[in-house]
């Protein structure tokens, strides 16, 4: 998910183009909800948003049998949260303890993506309700 080619794309819109790519194929719904007062962000923070977006949906594609996948950006005085929530079988915390183990490197590439940037990232899967993948980064106005 790098940055859009159009520059003037606001970033819940690049989100959601990038997800629907991510599930591109699949019957999966994708919805948005933008929240606080959007701002501009430095390339660092924006595209630790996008790449954890994209990995958190196509996780959810991929191995959740997801139909719908929602994403909540919310921009506070401080810092900005991406919320990406499925509806899928919900993350097996035992898979997620072996999955590198087992050559999947996407939770924690997403975590250590968001500790570069200053953030952190919480994922919480409930068998037969879903994940929700939560990633908090402080906001660096340009």
């Amino acid at each position: 998910m790098r940055r859009s080619a159009d520059p003037d794309e606001p970033l819940g819109e690049a989100l959601v183009h990038a997800a629907r790519e991510a599930v591109e194929g699949s019957a999966i719904e994708v919805q948005l909800v933008v929240s606080g007062r959007a701002r501009p962000l430095t390339p660092v923070v924006e595209d630790t948003l996008r790449r954890v977006g994209r990995e958190a949906v196509r996780n959810a594609a991929r191995h959740a049998g997801a139909q719908r996948v929602d994403l909540e950006l919310a921009y506070g005085e401080r810092d900005v949260q991406l919320i990406v929530r499925d509806d899928g079988r919900g993350l097996d915390e035992r898979a997620a303890e072996t999955a590198i183990a087992n050559g999947h490197y996407g939770i924690s590439g997403m975590r250590e993506r968001a500790e570069a940037a200053g953030g952190s990232l919480e994922v919480v899967g409930v068998a037969d309700v879903g994940t929700t993948v939560a990633l908090s980064i402080p906001m660096a106005v340009k």
